[in-house]
């Protein structure tokens, strides 16, 4: 008879590694929806920064254009559409990784987990930086290839989080 280990995670371990796979899907959705902004060619359509055509949010017909047949062309092929949307999921990855600071920041860390924090904290912001360069300077091809990039950094500094938290290197201060 083969005997089988039950490894049980506790809830607060449990609860931050869902977080963090599901900041891992949402790089994934963030890289894709990245490529769309590239492959067509949206990275200009919206050429400055902090505001939109002097606003926060564009007027609605720049984002649902009646050129389009039907909503989900208008998402897939409106440029103004998919560089807004990019930059707005990439404020609620933000948030979510803040969220998931704020959740960690009472667990005991190993030091290379604190340390995985940081630099993914670091390439996030170098993420926003990049991104914002990007626009400003009319998608040059270095910034352009380094965005990517560092994506990738930042999903494999998360997964080193969330590898620690499954081996039990991080647990809950009582």
């Amino acid at each position: 008879m083969a005997i089988q280990s039950l490894v049980i995670i506790e809830p607060e371990r449990l609860k931050a590694a869902k977080y963090l796979k599901i900041l891992a899907l949402f790089i994934f959705f963030l890289v894709v929806w990245g490529s769309m902004v590239r492959v067509t060619q949206s990275g200009l359509s919206i050429p400055d920064w902090p505001m939109i055509f002097d606003r926060w949010i564009p007027i609605v017909s720049k984002l649902f254009q009646a050129e389009y047949a039907n909503p989900i062309s208008n998402f897939l092929f409106n440029q103004i559409l998919i560089q807004f949307t990019h930059r707005w999921f990439a404020f609620i990855f933000l948030g979510a990784f803040v969220g998931l600071w704020l959740e960690l920041k009472n667990m005991i860390m190993h030091p290379r987990t604190k340390r995985a924090l940081e630099v993914a904290a670091g390439l996030i912001l170098l993420q926003i930086i990049l991104g914002i360069i990007n626009i400003l300077l009319g998608v040059p091809k270095i910034i352009t290839l380094l965005h990517p990039a560092n994506t990738m950094a930042v999903f494999t500094v998360l997964v080193i989080v969330l590898h620690d938290i499954f081996v039990g290197v991080v647990k809950r201060v009582r």
